[in-house]
């Protein structure tokens, strides 16, 4: 099937929605129920084709008419036994609301968890002076020749100009070109912490942990107000979605943006790509729940997890066709944290519909990477939520495989959008060939 998917299978369900439906995602999924019986784990998959539309704009008879025609597409293309079904659910970018050095991450931190949106670990949250009531995540550092540069969604840092005549390439080097400082962390993210720590303080037993936090509360009420200066966005190209509202074989979202960072905010100049993986984790857990997946590749020990290598779109689309062999990912937040899920599906890229300010008029179509939710160390089941746009999605070795660039409106389990880390990779060479990654030199 998944040869045909994207080439043939899409196009065709597209002009049967664009025709019946406000559809807001197209989406191939495989949903495992879990059965524990006497130790073991019993796996029933169900395939899936999901039509997620935009909420109370259908009606059960159309539903039904289109629900049959969409079977009768897959079953031309030779595809059976796969149910479809309408669902309520729209897509949106996930920017979020929004001194001193950043601090490096420890990997023996008893206190890390806490300390995490101080660091310069992955999941980086920060704002953009001209918008600093918007946040979201930084994705991860590059080096261009002795400039370190962090890579973020143009969404987060120029917000105003998706869909209007100043989405155009933003470019330093461009005469006339306004300054735009990168501040981090974001208020919001500050005040959370802060609330967060006063409430785990009066329950500790230990003493060197209570000092541990007693200090770190003293270090984020310093920096509250303060608007510490990361760096400036240097380069964006502008903003584009996949194709046109009537597209039917849409392209991947470019949502890109570059930051040159003040090299005085980091603790030394040589500054690699780690995601922190929290103490949430245990190996009990991943040897537990997830230990059917083929593509976990054990636990890695250190809570720190080096960025090494990439998962390039040919390798996503090669998974076979089933639930053992999913590819485990995770990424880690400026809002959720760390959270797992899976993209076993990745070889049926999901498709996204996006419209007007009136809800009503189609806007643009794009192509995207779908991955679901496995489990989460904050809230609820979510592997994303606003202000996450940015985070990098690694796999358990720690090769980048995307950053996410949208997810569901509403809060509960649904799907993430990712944008697959090789059309990133490509669109930053345009403007810098002699990128790479400072820990992979």
């Amino acid at each position: 099937m998944s040869a045909k998917w994207e080439d043939t299978v899409v196009p065709a369900l597209i002009q049967i929605l664009n025709d019946k439906l406000l559809w807001t995602s197209i989406d191939c999924v495989q949903l495992t129920p879990w059965e524990e019986e006497e130790g073991e784990t019993a796996v029933t998959a169900k395939n899936i084709v999901w039509i997620a539309v935009v909420p109370d704009t259908v009606e059960r008879t159309l539903g039904l008419v289109v629900v049959t025609n969409c079977i009768r597409v897959l079953e031309s293309h030779g595809i059976n036994n796969i149910e479809v079904e309408i669902r309520e659910s729209e897509v949106s970018l996930l920017a979020g609301q929004p001194g001193q050095p950043l601090l490096t991450p420890l990997s023996n931190d008893m206190v890390g968890d806490f300390r995490h949106p101080l660091t310069f670990a992955l999941g980086i949250p920060l704002s953009a002076s001209s918008s600093p009531h918007i946040f979201g995540t930084g994705s991860f550092f590059l080096k261009n020749n002795e400039d370190l540069l962090l890579i973020v969604p143009r969404h987060i840092v120029l917000p105003s100009d998706i869909d209007n005549s100043g989405n155009v390439v933003f470019d330093i080097d461009n005469e006339g070109t306004p300054t735009v400082d990168i501040l981090v962390p974001s208020e919001t993210i500050l005040s959370n912490t802060e609330a967060r720590l006063l409430a785990e303080i009066p329950r500790q037993t230990s003493q060197d942990r209570l000092l541990e936090l007693q200090s770190l509360l003293r270090d984020v009420q310093s920096r509250a107000g303060q608007g510490q200066v990361l760096g400036q966005l240097v380069y964006s190209p502008p903003f584009e979605y996949g194709g046109d509202a009537l597209c039917e074989c849409p392209s991947f979202t470019q949502d890109i943006a570059v930051i040159r960072v003040d090299k005085a905010c980091l603790p030394d100049d040589n500054v690699p790509n780690i995601v922190h993986l929290g103490t949430h984790i245990n190996e009990d857990f991943y040897d537990g729940k997830l230990k059917r997946y083929r593509y976990h590749d054990g636990f890695p020990k250190p809570t720190l997890l080096p960025i090494d290598g990439i998962v390039a779109l040919d390798e996503l689309r090669g998974l076979v066709d089933n639930c053992e062999d999913s590819l485990v990912v995770l990424k880690n937040g400026a809002t959720t944290g760390t959270t797992m899920g899976q993209s076993q599906v990745c070889r049926y890229m999901s498709f996204t519909r996006r419209y007007m300010p009136d809800g009503k008029t189609p806007h643009s179509v794009s192509k995207q990477v779908p991955v679901h939710y496995l489990w989460s160390d904050t809230k609820g089941e979510m592997f994303s939520d606003k202000g996450d746009s940015g985070a990098a999605v690694v796999d358990r070795q720690g090769r980048l495989v995307g950053i996410i660039n949208g997810g569901p409106k509403v809060q509960g389990p649904d799907i993430t959008y990712v944008t697959p880390i090789t059309v990133v990779l490509n669109a930053i060479q345009e403007k810098y060939p002699a990128v790479c990654f400072p820990d992979l030199e």
